[in-house]
């Protein structure tokens, strides 16, 4: 490419105006199959509002929002899955049940995150995650909904006997589709939101 044809690409990229966050996880929330009524499910939810963590990456508003977006990135960048729309619905949906458990109270003193663990009737937040994605009427494959509930990898649930079988189980049968996206997800809790896992 010419230095001309470059210098005017740069020019053009910066009068774009930049897409926001919650611009972004729409688009990505429709590659994922989701309905605007469901997006809108989603908003009333506190999807785009509720902060990813209490305290470890992205404890702000709107940090649900955009870990999921990096998780995504992350995702797509190591080709996961055969297919991109797996990538979107893993990577938008795997925290799901996060829009119930955190939620920011103001306050005259600032903010806090009240943190709220009755919210699903389901073990582990990955699995929580898929039931809630599914109540919003999208269908899984069998590979997204198991790297939906071990995207924590072996920590995702409290480790018995019977639940580590069903890790190893998952994992034998979808290895690349749940390693990857506990690394997608470590790798932008970690690396680019400067939390700790």
């Amino acid at each position: 490419m010419s230095e001309e044809v470059r210098g005017k690409s740069e020019e053009v990229k910066a009068k774009k105006p930049k897409m926001t966050a919650e611009q972004k996880a729409v688009d990505y929330l429709q590659a994922a199959g989701l309905t605007t009524k469901a997006i809108s499910r989603l908003r009333n939810k506190g999807f785009f509002d509720a902060p990813a963590s209490s305290k470890r990456h992205l404890a702000h508003e709107g940090g649900l929002c955009e870990h999921s977006i990096n998780v995504t990135d992350r995702l797509l960048e190591l080709g996961a899955f055969r297919e991109d729309i797996s990538a979107f619905r893993v990577g938008m949906l795997h925290d799901l049940v996060k829009m119930y458990n955190y939620k920011i109270v103001k306050s005259q003193y600032g903010h806090v995150i009240n943190i709220s663990r009755d919210a699903a009737p389901y073990p582990g937040h990955g699995a929580a995650s898929v039931q809630i994605a599914q109540e919003l009427g999208l269908s899984f494959t069998p590979e997204e909904t198991a790297a939906i509930t071990w995207h924590m990898g072996a920590f995702g649930m409290d480790v018995n006997g019977d639940t580590m079988k069903s890790y190893k189980a998952a994992v034998k049968r979808f290895p690349r589709a749940i390693i990857l996206t506990h690394a997608a997800d470590f790798l932008a809790s970690v690396q680019e939101e400067g939390g700790e896992k």
